[in-house]
């Protein structure tokens, strides 16, 4: 025991020539080592650049040369390597000595490989190359289907150390080969990830390398979908659309296509919302394209006769509306508008007020009735907070 302790000692204080004479005359370190021990070991040994020490332990076991065998890369050499070693020439001849006497390099352990903990920590790319030479495999996938791009693009902490380090890292990736359209177990692409996670420059560099704005996950929505509806983020939109144009028929699993969803969610529409809208709508969005709301098919143009003016003017002006188109039950714009509930709220009674007008200034037919021989004013004339509404109409 008192040699063992001897060892431990030695490589604790760094007094790494007396640790190599022990470990030379067969001297072991204690198999009750406890975690934290262990590290600290391991740890003083790859910061000193003590790589003869290294290989010693690896030759009398110490370290495990096969990675099938490892329960965890947690507190093991790799972690240590892949945090502390310096990126020079010393450092990488050493590494490619040290990985030429490693066994079953590709194996999965917990879910992640060595590649993957190399790429988690953000090792420099000569020794990411070094892993894949000596034979580690860029084809893995963990158990949600992820290959090493979304891994990337999905590394949190690497982005915020270095994300040109994740961009280095991506560039490797794709030359080698790696498909950037690629969708996890529920179809989600990196670029999606990216853009879930606001990684501008991920987003930028997946797109120059045929990243797919209208990929879609198995829920139907595409990064297209996530920048419009999710984030209502018009300069992504902007982003997207210059490497291809947005599908408008494609559907989530919910049956409901982007330009709906967008209506849907547009409650407050300030100027960026506004812009995106007509941007849309100048890149084809059809104010009549439908989807179903609450079992009841409901177009764009029906969900801009309940919000804002200024979303009303948006759509009517930028979707080219037919002001007295009237739909399968009779109804136009103008009834859609005066059937709107303003449920007690002077606010919303006015704002009615003024979509009846402007809609009436575009031409709208105050007379035509729909299939119950409504007119507009009949359907304002529900609700005494419509009165101006209804004094409007009259004038007609």
């Amino acid at each position: 025991m008192e040699q063992e302790i001897s060892l431990i000692q030695a490589l604790k204080q760094g007094h790494f020539e007396q640790a190599r004479e022990l470990l030379n005359s067969g001297h072991q370190l204690p198999e009750n080592l406890s975690d934290y021990e262990r590290t600290a070991v391991l740890d003083s040994l790859v910061r000193s650049k003590t790589f003869e020490l290294i290989l010693l332990l690896m030759e009398n076991g110490f370290i495990e040369r096969d990675i099938y065998e490892y329960d965890s890369f947690r507190g093991s050499i790799f972690e240590s390597l892949f945090k502390y070693l310096a990126a020079d020439e010393d450092s990488l001849s050493f590494l490619e000595q040290f990985t030429g006497k490693l066994q079953s390099l590709s194996s999965e352990v917990q879910d992640q490989t060595l590649l993957g903990v190399a790429l988690e920590h953000g090792t420099d790319l000569r020794f990411i190359k070094c892993l894949v030479q000596a034979g580690c495999s860029l084809d893995y996938k963990n158990n949600a289907e992820e290959n090493y791009l979304y891994q990337v693009v999905n590394n949190h902490s690497l982005s915020l150390r270095n994300i040109d380090k994740g961009l280095e890292y991506l560039k490797y990736l794709v030359d080698q080969g790696l498909e950037v359209n690629q969708g996890n177990i529920v179809g989600t692409t990196p670029l999606q990830m990216a853009i879930d996670r606001n990684k501008k420059p991920y987003v930028d560099f997946l797109l120059e390398n045929g990243a797919d704005p209208n990929a879609s996950d198995r829920a139907g929505k595409s990064p297209f979908y996530a920048a419009v509806v999710h984030q209502f983020n018009l300069e992504l939109y902007e982003k997207l659309a210059r490497y291809s144009s947005v599908d408008f028929e494609a559907t989530s699993a919910e049956g409901e296509a982007l330009l709906p969803a967008y209506m849907r969610m547009l409650n407050r529409a300030g100027e960026t919302e506004l812009k995106l809208l007509a941007r849309l709508l100048e890149d084809g969005g059809d104010p009549y394209q439908t989807a179903h709301h609450y079992g009841k098919a409901k177009s764009v143009l029906d969900w801009a006769a309940e919000k804002s003016l200024d979303v009303l003017k948006t759509v009517v002006e930028k979707g080219n509306v037919e002001i007295n188109r009237q739909d399968d039950q009779g109804n136009t714009v103008l009834h859609k508008v005066c059937a709107v509930q303003v449920n007690y709220d002077k606010e919303a009674a006015k704002e009615l007020y003024r979509k009846a007008k402007f809609l009436l200034e575009q031409g709208a037919d105050a007379n035509l009735q729909n299939d119950k021989d409504q007119s507009a004013l009949n359907l304002a004339s529900d609700d005494n907070l419509k009165s101006k509404t209804v004094e409007l109409l009259m004038q007609q």
